[in-house]
């Protein structure tokens, strides 16, 4: 009995280690059948290392040189993410920023946030990609209390500006924001008062509270699309506002006594149920609501593209800018 058991035992191990011996086999072929890539780091034409790697292997970011500085005050980087593995051959190049900009990968989509700013240039330029990924926020705060900033290049993949995000950023002169925008931050660009002109994202739908709060600019340009103005939007200087036709609502005091002329785009009867706050709010010894300023302390005018054939207040565009129909 011993003896059969014995015989079995060695059996069974002879077919474990041809089991094995097989495996090892298939590994070693499996692992040869892998392709390599290379990728190319190239600046201005010229080629500045070339990595081969087997399929699914990282580049170590030592072998490969840094990129030579473009320009001073610029940070200049490969445009490569050094923790991802190799999938294909291609060509890296560049990227080029502001010093002092510091970013953070959403845990979301893994493109890019700009989290903060540490440096002194007065005009900071953001890329539209770093790290192979597109910059595509700008966190909550990010700006805020910087005094140094005077003019801003964004990103154009940027989607969103967070929540006071340029707060208080007091020499920011203007800002110019890429077609891709969707969302601006309640309080953005609140206190920003060094702001001459404020021209909104195209394709937002919101226009967030306090979004320009002590802002100095006169006149100011709801774009088609917006269907809400949040509380204390327009708590500025603004004398002149134009508002869209898709409007559906203004919110708690979204807009401000100073206001002494509405250029709404569509026909009086779709302002008649435009939902407007009659909140009161006491500011200087002058109680007013944003429903008092629309019916009563502003003149408001309606669009017509052609001279009207009735009585009323009318307006149209003369050049890009409100003009009003005179009267017949």
């Amino acid at each position: 009995m011993n003896g059969k058991l014995k015989k079995i035992a060695i059996s069974a191990l002879c077919l474990i280690l041809i089991i094995l011996a097989f495996a090892l086999v298939g590994c070693g072929e499996k692992e040869e059948d892998k392709p390599s890539f290379t990728v190319t780091f190239a600046q201005g034409g010229t080629t500045k290392a070339e990595i081969t790697v087997v399929s699914g292997e990282k580049i170590d970011s030592a072998a490969v040189a840094a990129p030579d500085k473009e320009q001073d005050g610029f940070v200049t980087e490969w445009n490569f993410d050094f923790d991802l593995p190799v999938t294909e051959s291609r060509t890296v190049s560049t990227v080029s920023y502001t010093e002092g900009l510091t970013f953070a990968k959403s845990l979301k989509g893994g493109e890019y946030v700009v989290t903060g700013y540490t440096g002194r240039s007065e005009d900071v330029f953001m890329p539209d990609f770093y790290r192979e990924k597109p910059v595509a926020s700008i966190r909550a705060e990010a700006f805020k209390g910087n005094e140094t900033i005077v003019s801003v290049r964004f990103p154009a993949s940027l989607v969103s500006i967070g929540e006071e995000a340029f707060k208080a950023c007091v020499n920011l002169g203007s800002v110019n924001f890429p077609d891709a925008v969707t969302t601006l931050g309640a309080s953005a660009f609140s206190e920003c008062e060094g702001l001459e002109e404020f021209t909104f994202p195209k394709n937002i739908t919101i226009v967030s509270s306090r979004v320009v709060q002590g802002c100095n600019f006169d006149f100011v340009a709801v774009p088609e699309g917006v269907t809400a103005i949040e509380p204390y939007a327009f708590a500025c200087k603004a004398t002149t506002i134009v508002l869209p036709a898709s409007l559906r609502r203004i919110e708690e005091l979204g807009l401000w006594a100073n206001l002494t002329t509405i250029y709404y785009a569509g026909e009086d009867y779709r302002w008649e149920t435009v939902t407007i706050s009659e909140v009161p709010y006491t500011n200087g010894g002058i109680t007013f609501s944003a429903k008092s300023v629309a019916t009563e302390r502003a003149t408001v005018y309606f669009y017509s593209e052609t001279a009207p054939s009735k009585p009323g207040n009318y307006w149209h565009y003369v050049s890009g800018e409100p003009a009003i129909w005179e009267q017949a």
